[in-house]
């Protein structure tokens, strides 16, 4: 009974780690590589939501530099968060088999929890798209910006209902990404190791960003 009690104890779960000061250091590498690799993530399938929002017959087109910028930057910022924080929380070594289920679990919440957040930041980016745009003046912004956070909930909700395939799609992606990500420092060695990590993230970051802001729009609207 007790070796059961001891095994229980010590299987791996998805919770948050112990206290532990030196547990940033040692994962500060999946921390980074993760916050870039998830903000990507989460600025591409914010792009390619709205492209599949256009209604028939209109034909999706992508957006104007200054609000593709602004928008995505938005997304960016918080899923970096969340990405950086899921690095933190389980970031761990474990056995090969809890390693890949483990991280395509996470890539599941992931893709659930981003355009929940990224939906409830929506107000205040589109704030930022206005001012830019000389719809309204920095002088009106305070007054929007109450507004706005009133909104936040409302657009987290609906946000996060219609972006839940794209965000799953982006969650798939994550949890693949965080996989290699994770293991070429576990299982690699030498330069690969301390290196391949970084590569790999800003490589990912950048191929999938890219895709949303310049691939073929109405092509990109089908995964909406």
């Amino acid at each position: 009974m007790q070796d059961q009690d001891v095994s229980l104890r010590t299987y791996p779960r998805l919770k948050p780690p112990p206290a532990d000061e030196g547990r940033l250091e040692r994962y500060r590498y999946l921390v980074i590589c993760l916050a870039i690799y998830g903000g990507a993530l989460g600025a591409a399938s914010l792009l390619v939501n709205f492209l599949s929002r256009t209604r028939y017959p209109d034909i999706p087109e992508h957006m104007e530099l200054a609000p593709t910028l602004l928008l995505s930057g938005g997304a960016f910022v918080v899923c970096a968060i969340l990405g950086g924080i899921v690095a933190y929380w389980f970031g761990q070594r474990d056995e090969p088999l809890w390693h890949i289920i483990k991280w395509l679990a996470i890539g599941f919440g992931f893709g659930v929890l981003s355009p929940i957040i990224t939906g409830g930041t929506l107000p205040l980016t589109l704030i930022l798209v206005e001012i830019e745009a000389g719809v309204l003046s920095v002088g009106e912004a305070p007054v929007r910006l109450t507004n706005a956070l009133f909104h936040m909930p409302r657009f987290a909700f609906t946000h996060g209902a219609f972006g839940l395939f794209t965000g799953l799609l982006a969650g798939a992606l994550f949890g693949l990404g965080a996989l290699f990500i994770s293991s070429l420092r576990e299982y690699a060695g030498g330069t690969l190791a301390r290196f391949g990590p970084y590569v790999l993230a800003v490589l990912l970051s950048i191929i999938f960003y890219a895709i949303a802001a310049l691939a073929d729009a109405p092509t990109l609207a089908r995964f909406g």
